[in-house]
């Protein structure tokens, strides 16, 4: 009856932790500074864009298990709009012919395996030739998109990642606060703007100018017309 009564309780344990340990979906949220990234050759004929940590950024910290789901959704401060140009795979022997790639991840150690299901875009320009084009990352919790996903260039404001985490090397005990972009390597990457134009010194002084002389102008035309008008009635025939 003991040895019962230990197995039951042993079993409530692991089924308790069990349902602690459960897989959950994971939302954050991100706002990347691209101007704090750099843009340099390859070596290859391709471009290299590096962030790491001087695009870290808080998040709301979590602790994962493996089985968890990390929706993540990104966007650029000031305005800005990243550029992905598609280019020729000179360095991989094995692996599509071009590529693009673009990998955010987590602070902490490695010993990490995700995988990125979906991916959507926010205010998409280009031509998107792989309606998903997640990726699989090893070492770092991360998040990626990669492989051949543009035959030209795509362009966009943000994006909403969602990603399965597959292994951990501390499951359920290492806590992540920090979410930045990574790095990737492309045939070309530009950093645009999507901020409205502002007008240059010398248009706003023509702008002036000319809104001086019609004022003037205005102003001028009403002096006249009071000074014609009495000379106007005097001129006007008697009856």
């Amino acid at each position: 009856m003991l040895l019962l009564r230990v197995s039951l309780l042993f079993g409530s344990v692991l089924l308790a932790t069990a349902l602690d340990l459960k897989a959950a979906v994971i939302t954050n949220a991100a706002v990347i500074d691209l101007s704090n990234v750099t843009i340099t050759d390859d070596g290859s004929g391709g471009k290299l864009i590096l962030g790491f940590n001087s695009t870290a950024v808080p998040i709301t910290p979590f602790t994962p298990v493996v089985g968890d789901t990390l929706v993540i959704s990104v966007s650029f401060a000031n305005s800005a709009r990243l550029k992905i140009i598609n280019g020729p795979n000179t360095v991989d022997s094995v692996g599509p012919d071009y590529f693009e790639s673009l990998t955010f991840y987590y602070e902490g150690s490695g010993g990490h395996s995700t995988s990125t299901t979906s991916v959507v875009f926010n205010g998409l320009n280009g031509n998107l030739t792989n309606p998903n084009p997640g990726s699989s990352s090893i070492g770092i919790l991360a998040q990626s998109i990669a492989n051949e996903f543009t035959d030209s260039f795509i362009s966009f404001t943000g994006l909403t990642m969602t990603t399965t985490i597959s292994s951990l090397p501390n499951s359920g005990s290492q806590t992540y606060s920090q979410f930045g972009l990574f790095g990737g390597r492309a045939g070309g990457y530009e950093i645009l703007s999507d901020a409205p134009a502002v007008p240059e010194p010398t248009s706003m002084a023509c702008w002036a100018t000319g809104a001086l002389l019609l004022n003037w102008g205005r102003k001028n035309r009403n002096r006249k017309a009071s000074r014609l008008s009495p000379l106007a009635s005097r001129l006007k025939p008697k009856a």
